[in-house]
């Protein structure tokens, strides 16, 4: 999920997009996958 949404990423979308990556990376973090997480961000 985290690769696609690196790939939807860009200015048109991102105001849609942010609560999700939001919930994505509290999900990760809750899930012990930091890495996963910080990827996300860096790629966006």
């Amino acid at each position: 999920l985290e690769g696609e949404i690196a790939e939807e990423w860009n200015l048109d979308n991102m105001e849609t997009l942010m609560p999700l990556v939001c919930d994505v990376v509290a999900f990760d973090m809750q899930h012990s996958a930091e890495i996963q997480a910080c990827d996300l961000l860096m790629e966006i």
